[in-house]
Formats: C-alpha cells, sequence, structure tokens
C-alpha cells in the first residue's frame, strides 16, 4: 500500500475530483499531515520547537493540525540589502573596490 501522502497526491489526477467522500478525505488528510510531521519535525527546528511547545507528537484529528500553524512572520524572508551610495556597480568589479589602475612601466 502506497503511502498517506502518495495516495492524496495521486487523487489529483481523478477524472471526478469532487465526488469523493469527505469522510475518507478526511482521514487521507490527518494520514498524510501524521506521516509529514513524523517526516519533517526533525529537518525543520522551528516546526520540532513548535510542536514541543504546544505538546503535539501526532496528528490524529484535524484539530491537531491547528496549534502547528505557523505564524505569518515565518514565511517572510528578510529584504535584501540596498547598494550603498552612489550608483550600483555593474559587471566583476560589484562589490569589492576597483583594482588599482597602474599605467605599464610605472609603480
Amino acid at each position: 500500500m502506497a503511502d498517506a501522502v502518495s495516495r492524496l497526491v495521486a487523487r489529483v489526477d481523478d477524472d471526478r475530483p469532487f465526488d469523493a467522500n469527505r469522510a475518507e478525505l478526511e482521514l487521507l488528510w490527518v494520514e498524510a499531515a501524521d506521516q509529514r510531521l513524523r517526516q519533517q519535525r526533525s529537518r525543520i527546528p522551528v516546526l520540532d520547537r513548535l510542536a514541543s511547545a504546544v505538546g503535539v507528537s501526532a496528528i490524529t484529528s484535524l484539530d491537531d493540525l491547528v496549534p502547528l500553524l505557523f505564524d505569518h512572520t515565518v514565511y517572510k524572508s528578510p529584504p535584501l540589502p540596498r547598494p550603498r551610495g552612489g550608483a550600483r556597480r555593474r559587471g566583476p568589479a560589484r562589490g569589492r573596490e576597483r583594482p588599482p589602475q597602474h599605467r605599464l612601466g610605472q609603480p
């Protein structure tokens, strides 16, 4: 038997996806969520800390998922640094000082 996540993803190709039984789908969602929690908890430190803090060790119902939802700030990336001073440099010298320019024959 395939794992829950694979079975859930395979349903995308159903000819009539809206004819699915809600109770069967809910069981599959819970099983897939529990599978992903077990797989990803050690790989995602913030998930591990959150699950430990709220006392969720397994997903047995959809209600177990709610405390594991991340705050919107978790998904935000830090802003990119802005170039300092003047126009942006182009080419390979960007971010470095320009090499000294010496004429041939002069030190």
